[in-house]
């Protein structure tokens, strides 16, 4: 876990300095899974040890937090676009908008747009993010869940999860108001 993530840190740190042309959604997604991604899932693989789950689950488990992992990084990486702000005039989002365009990283909402000014995701552009990259990701992650042996409620929670994580037009609801 350690020298993946740290190896995906360093990645980020040479797609910044490289010019958006040279820089494709396959590299964001290779980055994003074995960041996040590998964090979210061995966590989850840590705690299924104590657990005394058989290989297959624990594989399950892995692999759903894969994807989960890879989902919440996706939506963060969204969220940055989002500068919707509260009545006493503070960020929402709990973070600094487009820090990650003011930095150089190469994020996928800019990936698909090609846009380095981007201020506001397109509606296309959810939909695309939407389609192409969350949904196929949650129902794989929804796959490896149902085919975990663990309690049903467990189930139900990480679902309850995998639903927040998933859903990235919140933030554009948000963007709007």
């Amino acid at each position: 876990n350690f020298h993946v993530i740290n190896r995906g840190q360093a990645r980020d740190i040479f797609m910044a300095k490289r010019p958006i042309e040279e820089v494709s959604v396959s590299d964001y997604v290779n980055l994003v899974e074995e960041t996040t991604g590998v964090d979210v899932a061995t966590n989850l693989a840590i705690g299924s040890i104590p657990a005394g789950l058989d290989d297959e689950t624990l594989h399950n488990i892995y692999q759903f937090g894969l994807r989960l992992g890879t989902l919440a990084q996706m939506r963060d990486d969204v969220l940055d676009y989002c500068e919707a702000k509260d009545g006493n005039g503070q960020y929402i989002i709990g973070k600094l908008p487009f820090r990650d365009s003011e930095t150089g990283k190469k994020r996928l909402p800019l990936l698909l747009t090609k846009d380095s000014t981007l201020k506001r995701i397109p509606s296309e552009v959810y939909d695309k993010i939407e389609s192409d990259f969350i949904e196929p990701r949650a129902q794989e992650a929804r796959t490896h869940l149902d085919s975990a042996k663990i309690r049903e409620e467990s189930k139900d929670l990480l679902k309850k999860i995998l639903r927040y994580w998933s859903d990235i037009r919140i933030f554009q609801k948000l963007s709007t108001n």
